[in-house]
């Protein structure tokens, strides 16, 4: 659903997926299984007089957890950026996302730094990403440039990365 009136654009969104296999997740056979998974998300951005955009989205994610203590899934994030138009051609944008806490972790598979395990439960696992970019678009309007720098910064136990391997 989105809705769009001059500098405002709203939108939402909702999906469900049933019978999600997580079953690779396990360590105890069925502790994790398979289980209904849902999310929603909401986002709004404004664009002001002096050319420069604003956006939010809140997004909430749900499992349907067989053990809460090992649901990693379920969690709220949030994502906060701003855009300013310096010419006509060019653009600075700033973001920062933010992945909260989660109810739970898989038990034994999770280490930290220092490869100490983490158990299954509660733990610091929420993660912060910064970004900053520079927009160029040519004058042909067909081709744009841009350079981005984004910081990823994982609390203690929370295991995100910025490409596949975990290389952050």
């Amino acid at each position: 659903v989105a809705y769009n009136a001059g500098p405002l654009y709203v939108t939402a969104g909702y999906e469900r997926h049933n019978d999600v296999n997580r079953q690779g997740d396990e360590i105890v056979p069925g502790t994790i299984g398979i289980r209904p998974e849902s999310a929603y998300k909401v986002g709004v951005q404004y664009v002001f007089p002096t050319k420069t955009t604003v956006n939010f989205i809140v997004e909430r994610l749900e499992r349907n957890a067989i053990t809460p203590d090992l649901n990693e899934r379920t969690h709220t994030a949030t994502w906060l950026a701003a855009t300013q138009a310096i010419t006509l051609n060019d653009d600075l944008n700033f973001g920062w996302a933010h992945a909260g806490r989660t109810p739970g972790q898989p038990d034994q598979g999770v280490q930290d730094g220092n490869g100490v395990a983490n158990g299954p439960g509660s733990s610091d696992n929420s993660a912060d990403l910064w970004s900053i970019g520079y927009k160029h678009r040519f004058l042909d309007r067909r081709t744009t440039m841009y350079f981005t720098y984004s910081r990823l910064d994982n609390n203690h136990w929370a295991h995100y990365s910025l490409g596949a391997g975990g290389h952050c």
